[in-house]
C-alpha cells in the first residue's frame, strides 16, 4: 500500500499537546470513516498561529527529521492530501508544526488516526478465554482492537457503552488488559464487551462475548487430535517424522512427558521434544525397514493430562533400487581425520551409474543429465543452507538456468516434472513432515506463501501478510533466498522489503497458528539489509547476517526481546542442532589469524574453534550444510577454490566433502571428492545434506572446467556412517537466558 512518505504504525489517544511556547495544533478533519475502496484522503490540522506542519513515517521525530508537508495558504490552516491507497487499513499518522514567528517547534507529535470501513471497532481475544486450571484464582482478559479504542465490561448482555462501569486498562489503547478476581472452580462465564473508537467516536451496539472456562477438576484432558503416523497406519519411511499433536499449547517447563516406541519387547532409543502443541520423538536411528511398531504418548502439563494416545504403524520395506544398493560392506566406516588422499582424477559417470570414490570408497550417483533432460543449462541444487530432499528421501528439487524447479525421483534418478508455479528465487521449501508439499512465495518473495502438492501441481495460499505489517510498503517478505524455517516448519524468519526491495524490518512468522510473532524496524535502528535471515531449527532464533555495521551476524529472539551477537561479518554459514537441542552458529573467520572454522551455541553464546583453515599457508572457502536435523551435533562441509600450500601441495581440507562434529577438538569423517573445477559461482558444490545423514546432493562440473556444464551428483551413506550422539531432551530457553 502507497503512503507518500506516512507509514502505518501503532496509534495512540488523540489529543491536543502543546507546550509552553509550541504550536497548539487541533484535527480538523481526515478521521474517517473513509470507504473501504477508498484511494485518496486528506489530513486536514490547524495551528493557532502561523506555522509549518509535517507529517512522519512513525512517531517521535523531530521536526527537522520530518520530510512530507502539509501545504497552507495562511499559516493556520494545513492540508496534506495521500494518494495511491491500496487495500487501505486503519493508519496513524503522526504531526509537527513549527511556528512561523519564532521558530519554535512541537516537542510532542499529535497522533492523527485514519480509519476506513465502518469506523466501528473490531476486536480480537489475546488471552483469558481458557480452559484454566480448577485452582485458579484470578484471571486476566487481553484484546486488541484494530483502531485506538475504549474498552468497557459487563457481566450481562444488552448494556449500553454509556451504562458499563468496568474499564478496560491500556496503555497505548489497542492492547486492553482487564483482570477478573473471585472465580470459581468449574464455572463458564461470559462477559459482554462494547468499545467506543477515539478516532470517529463511534460506539460499537452489539456486545463482543467473551467466554471464560474454570476446569471443574485439577488436572482437565488435552485431548490428541492427530498422530503422524496415521493411527494404524501402515507402509511409511523409516524416516517419517513422528509426533503427536494436541488441542493446546503444551509448550511450558511444567512437563512431565512419557513418548515410549517399541517393536515387539524392543523398546526403541530416541529422544523427546516439544514444540507448541506437538510432542515429537526423534529416534537415534532410522527405524528398522519392514517392521511394525507401536507408539504410545502419556503425561502432563501443568495441571492437566495428556489424552493417552496409542498408534502404531509399520516401516516400508526399503528396498527401492537407488544406485548404491549392496555396494558397501557390513563394516564399512569413514575414513576419519586430516586425511590427506590425493584429489583422483576420475571419468565422468553416467547418468545412475554408480561410482565408487577412490580415496574413501562412498558410492556417488550421478542424478541428473541436463544436456539430455527438461533443466536448462545446467542441473543444480539451489544451496548450502537449502533441504534438497524431501521427508522421506524419495523425491529431490533440482533448480535449471533459466529459472525452473524440476522433481527428479531420488533413487532411480529419474526426471518426473517441472514445477508449475515457482519460478527463480522463490524460497522453495519442503514440508518437514508431507513428502508431495512444498512451499514457495513469489519470485524474489511476495505477501503470499504457497502450499503446492507436487503429485497434482495444485497450489494454495496458506500464509497472507497484506495489511497485516507494520509497514505499508511492504511487498514482499522473504529470506534472500539463503534462509529456512524451523526443523518442524512452524518458524519462519524473514526480512520485509519494498516493492523496490526498499529495506523495512524482520518479522517471525508462527505458520501453525497463522500469527506474526514479532517485528523489528531496519528504520528504528538504523540499519540496512541484511545478506540473508533464516529461522534456527529450534525456532527459537531469527539470524540476520549483516556486513559492514555493528550487528553483523546476529541472532534475535523470535519475539525481537533479546538479541545476540554471534560474528563480526556475514560468512559462509549455517544453522545446526546440538545434541542438547540448543542451536548452533557454524561458520569460518577469516579475519582470524588462523582463518578458524567456529560454531557458537545460541542459547549460551559459548563459542568453540572447531578447526584452523590457514593450512600450511593455503586458503580454503566453504560452505556448511546443518539440515541433518536427525543428527543432532554433525554438520556437513564442502569446500573449493583452495590455494596451495607454502610448498605447492594440497592439502586435507582441498574439493572435498566431509562431516564435521560440532564440539571441541571434532571427529572429521571424510566422505568423498566433488571434482568440480572452479570456474564462477555456479561451480561452488554447495553440497546439502538430507535429514538423517544418509544423502547428500552437489553440484560438479566433473573436471571440465566449464562455468555451465554442472549437473547435480547424489552421495549415499549407511545409515550409522555418521554416527548418532549421545542426546539430551531439548532445554527451555527461558532457562538459559535467565539461569
Amino acid at each position: 500500500m502507497k503512503r507518500t512518505a506516512c507509514f502505518l504504525t501503532f496509534s495512540f489517544m488523540m489529543t491536543t499537546l502543546l507546550s509552553a511556547s509550541e504550536p497548539n495544533i487541533s484535527i480538523i478533519s481526515g478521521q474517517g470513516p473513509h470507504p473501504e475502496d477508498a484511494t485518496q484522503v486528506t489530513l486536514q490540522v490547524a495551528t493557532d498561529n502561523p506555522a509549518d506542519c509535517r507529517c512522519s513515517n512513525s512517531p517521535g521525530y523531530p521536526y527537522g527529521a520530518m520530510y512530507t508537508n502539509f501545504t497552507s495558504s495562511d499559516g493556520r490552516s494545513h492540508s496534506l492530501t495521500i494518494d495511491g491507497l491500496y487495500a487501505p487499513e486503519n493508519t496513524t499518522y503522526y504531526v509537527r508544526c513549527k511556528d512561523r514567528a519564532d521558530g519554535t517547534t512541537s516537542a510532542t507529535d499529535l497522533p492523527f488516526p485514519t480509519i476506513f470501513g465502518s469506523g466501528e471497532v473490531t476486536l480480537q481475544t489475546i488471552a483469558g478465554e481458557g480452559p484454566h486450571p480448577s485452582d485458579v484464582t484470578e484471571v486476566e482478559l487481553v484484546l486488541h482492537s484494530d483502531q485506538i479504542a475504549e474498552l468497557r465490561l459487563s457481566h450481562s448482555p444488552g448494556n449500553p457503552f454509556g451504562s458499563m462501569y468496568l474499564h478496560f486498562d491500556t496503555v497505548d489503547n489497542r492492547e486492553h488488559r482487564y483482570r477478573i478476581n473471585g472465580i470459581y472452580r468449574g464455572e463458564t462465564t461470559q462477559y459482554y464487551i462494547r468499545s467506543k473508537s477515539l478516532a470517529t467516536g463511534l460506539i460499537t451496539e452489539q456486545d463482543y462475548v467473551l467466554t471464560v472456562v474454570i476446569d471443574r477438576d485439577g488436572t482437565g484432558i488435552i485431548a490428541n487430535l492427530e498422530t503422524v503416523p496415521n493411527h494404524q497406519s501402515s507402509s511409511v519411511s523409516t524416516t517419517t517424522p513422528i509426533f503427536a499433536t494436541y488441542s493446546e499449547t503444551i509448550e511450558t517447563e511444567e512437563t512431565d512427558l512419557q513418548f515410549t516406541l517399541q517393536t515387539g519387547e524392543t523398546s526403541v532409543d530416541g529422544t523427546i521434544r516439544v514444540t507448541g502443541d506437538r510432542v515429537y520423538f526423534d529416534p537415534t536411528e532410522p527405524l528398522t525397514p519392514n517392521t511394525s511398531f507401536l507408539a504410545q504418548v502419556t503425561g502432563t502439563v501443568a495441571s492437566k493430562t495428556l489424552e493417552e494416545t496409542t498408534f502404531q504403524f509399520t516401516t516400508t520395506a526399503n528396498n527401492e533400487p537407488n544406485g548404491c544398493n549392496g555396494t558397501y560392506p557390513d563394516n564399512f566406516e569413514l575414513v576419519s581425520g586430516f586425511d590427506e588422499s590425493t584429489i583422483p582424477l576420475v571419468a565422468k559417470p553416467a547418468k545412475n551409474e554408480p561410482l565408487s570414490d577412490p580415496s574413501y570408497d562412498t558410492c556417488i550417483v550421478r542424478l541428473t543429465d541436463h544436456q539430455n533432460e527438461p533443466p536448462s543449462g545446467f542441473a543444480r541444487v539451489e544451496y548450502s543452507r537449502k533441504q534438497a530432499y524431501n521427508a522421506d528421501n524419495t523425491l529431490i528439487v533440482i533448480s535449471s538456468y533459466d529459472g525452473f524447479w524440476h522433481i527428479y525421483d531420488a533413487n532411480t534418478a529419474a526426471f518426473i516434472k517441472t514445477l508449475d508455479g515457482p519460478a527463480t528465487d522463490c524460497e522453495l521449501k519442503w514440508d518437514p513432515v508431507r513428502p508431495n508439499t512444498l512451499f514457495y512465495t513469489a519470485p524474489f518473495g511476495g505477501l503470499l506463501v504457497y502450499e503446492l502438492d507436487v503429485e497434482t501441481n495444485t497450489a494454495s495460499v496458506v500464509g497472507n501478510f497484506e495489511n497485516r505489517l507494520p509497514w505499508p510498503a511492504a511487498r514482499r517478505v522473504w529470506t534472500k533466498a539463503e534462509g529456512t524455517f524451523s526443523a518442524d516448519g512452524r518458524y519462519w524468519g524473514m526480512q520485509v522489503e519494498g516493492a523496490n526491495f526498499e529495506p523495512l524490518g524482520l518479522m517471525v512468522w508462527d505458520k501453525e497458528l497463522d500469527e506474526i510473532v514479532g517485528t523489528w524496524d531496519f528504520a528504528q535502528h538504523g540499519i540496512g539489509r541484511p545478506d540473508h535471515t533464516s529461522m534456527s531449527p529450534s525456532g527459537d532464533y531469527l539470524v540476520a547476517s549483516w556486513d559492514g555495521n555493528d550487528y553483523g551476524t546476529t541472532a534475535f529472539r523470535r519475539d525481537f526481546s533479546s538479541q545476540v551477537k554471534l560474528h563480526h561479518k556475514s560468512e559462509h554459514s549455517d544453522l545446526a542442532l546440538l545434541p542438547n537441542g540448543h542451536d548452533a552458529y557454524v561458520a569460518v573467520d577469516y579475519q582470524h589469524n588462523q582463518g578458524e572454522v567456529f560454531m557458537v551455541e545460541i542459547q549460551t553464546g559459548h563459542k568453540t574453534h572447531l578447526f584452523a583453515s590457514y593450512i600450511k599457508g593455503s586458503v580454503t572457502a566453504f560452505h556448511f550444510s546443518g539440515k541433518a536435523y536427525q543428527r543432532p551435533g554433525w554438520v556437513l562441509v564442502s569446500t573449493y577454490g583452495g590455494s596451495p600450500s607454502n610448498d605447492g601441495s594440497q592439502v586435507w581440507a582441498h574439493e572435498k566433502i566431509f562431516a564435521l562434529e560440532l564440539t571441541a577438538n571434532p571427529r572429521i569423517l571424510n566422505i568423498a571428492h566433488h571434482h568440480s573445477l572452479p570456474n564462477g559461482y555456479w561451480t561452488e558444490p554447495h553440497a546439502t545434506v538430507n535429514r538423517d545423514f544418509t544423502r547428500i546432493a552437489f553440484n560438479s562440473n566433473w573436471e571440465a572446467a566449464s562455468e555451465t556444464d554442472i549437473d547435480v551428483y547424489q552421495i549415499i551413506l549407511p545409515a550409522a556412517a555418521v554416527p548418532a550422539l549421545a542426546v539430551e531432551n531439548f532445554k527451555d530457553l527461558e532457562e538459559d537466558l535467565n539461569p
